[in-house]
């Protein structure tokens, strides 16, 4: 009698954690694979995906990149890299975009540089630029600067 408590509370305890595992996997997939693909096929707007020349400006100096960007709904994420005579740095990015605004963050990807910011633009000319504005932490200068930020469709 004793023992069949005893075993009716193992199975008890064994399928309830056995159904937590399986709700927690098919809530991952569901949120990671379902719902972007969902989010994707109703998605109407503007699609900014492909490769684009940038332009900057830090402390009166013109900089420029190219930026990477893939799309899936309002969801954008990328590369962006900076090529100068003396270095070579690749930033990553995520963001939104969202009635003609671009906003996003991003990161150097080296593990060792503090090098992070914002950036904030807006769909212009029909889909071949986006202008607007970007902020940064600058690890050399210990300081937050900010600037102009321009894109133009490759």
């Amino acid at each position: 009698m004793v023992l069949n408590i005893y075993f009716s509370l193992v199975i008890g305890v064994v399928s309830g954690i056995i159904t937590t595992v399986l709700i927690f996997i098919g809530m991952k997939y569901w949120n990671s694979v379902i719902v972007p693909w969902y989010e994707d096929r109703v998605y109407k707007d503007i699609k900014i995906s492909g490769e684009w020349k940038t332009t900057g400006e830090e402390h009166g100096e013109v900089f420029q990149e190219v930026a990477k960007v893939k799309q899936n709904a309002h969801r954008v994420w990328g590369d962006i890299i900076c090529k100068t005579e003396s270095e070579f740095t690749e930033y990553e990015f995520e963001g939104e975009f969202r009635n003609l605004i671009l906003t996003a963050r991003y990161w150097v990807k080296s593990e060792n540089d503090l090098d992070r910011g914002t950036f904030t633009l807006m769909l212009k000319n029909n889909g071949r630029t986006l202008k607007g504005f970007y902020s940064w932490y600058l690890a050399e200068d210990n300081d937050v600067i900010s600037g102009s930020y321009d894109w133009v469709r490759c």
